[in-house]
């Protein structure tokens, strides 16, 4: 079971990716709960590999035996024809199965998506766990303090590698007729902090387990947000992989989009850049206004 996370949305626009489906085969939303159901409009169950719309790639999904809701989080799930059991990890956002990564909480999962220690990932009360306990506050700290350092350490010229980034995007805007996006401040300082993150956890939550939105000082007062992240070896490679990636193409070109019964135009942009092991981590983030 193998899969790759490339774009993640943030603050409800995750239903991009997840398109609702009325008939056939396709992604339906009941309250917050997702679904998948087959051409014959029956919920798929247990596991499957479902290819992302307008893309290539496939993730593992897993739905509730009985009622076909959609997974997130940690979930225990019981080897088939046999009695062994192992812990899982699924997007809180869009519910792919996380592989070979470090999870919001510290653990890991190897390149089948299992939680490398046998048992329980940590203690619950309830009785079938669906996320670990909460990291104590001073391992929190301990974090933050690492993240500061590693940025001190990095020696890349940050700011030239971000304005290339901006520059080929509004190339990509000019040709198609779109106006340029605008570089705005606290954008920008949200996808450096981000960026950081990114190098030691490549995730679509910080590494504190909050969502990335909360890197943002002052997110509140944006009206719609959306994080696009990537990790390559220059902005061209990053930009490529990007326009790789349908949903993440359609976000930089677009002219406007609807949500929640609005009509909205993405005018500003922050990107942030940090390199380690000679690889280099883009996050970026644009903002949505309302028309």
């Amino acid at each position: 079971m193998r899969k790759s996370l490339k774009t993640i949305l943030a603050a409800g626009f995750f239903a991009a990716a997840l398109s609702t489906v009325a008939y056939g085969a396709g992604w339906e939303q009941t309250g917050d709960v997702w679904h998948y159901t087959d051409e014959s409009g029956n919920r798929l169950k247990g596991w499957h590999n479902i290819k992302e719309e307008n893309g290539d790639k496939t993730y593992w999904y897993y739905f509730d035996p009985s009622t076909g809701d959609m997974a997130t989080g940690w979930k225990e799930i019981k080897e088939e024809n046999s009695e062994a059991k192992h812990y899982y990890f699924f997007d809180e956002v869009n519910g792919a199965m996380w592989v070979d990564m470090i999870t919001p909480d510290g653990s890991y999962v190897n390149s089948d998506g299992v939680w490398i220690k046998e048992g329980k990932p940590a203690e619950s009360s309830e009785p079938e766990a669906s996320k670990p306990a909460e990291t104590e506050a001073d391992e929190t700290e301990s974090t933050a303090t690492e993240t500061t350092e590693a940025a001190e350490e990095t020696n890349i010229d940050k700011s030239e590698y971000a304005d290339k980034l901006v520059s080929l995007i509004n190339e990509k805007r000019r040709a198609q007729g779109l106006s340029e996006f605008n570089r705005d401040e606290r954008l920008e300082a949200g996808a450096e902090i981000r960026a950081e993150e990114l190098t030691i956890s490549y995730s679509s939550l910080r590494p504190d387990g909050n969502k990335s939105k909360y890197a943002i000082d002052g997110w509140e007062n944006y009206t719609a947000l959306v994080e696009i992240k990537d990790k390559s070896a220059s902005p061209e490679a990053t930009m490529e992989n990007w326009f790789k990636e349908r949903t993440s193409e359609s976000l930089i070109l677009t002219d406007s989009f609807s949500q929640g019964g609005k009509t909205f135009s993405f005018t500003d942009i922050g990107v942030g850049c940090k390199e380690k092991d000679g690889e280099l981590y883009f996050a970026l983030f644009l903002n949505g206004h309302a028309e």
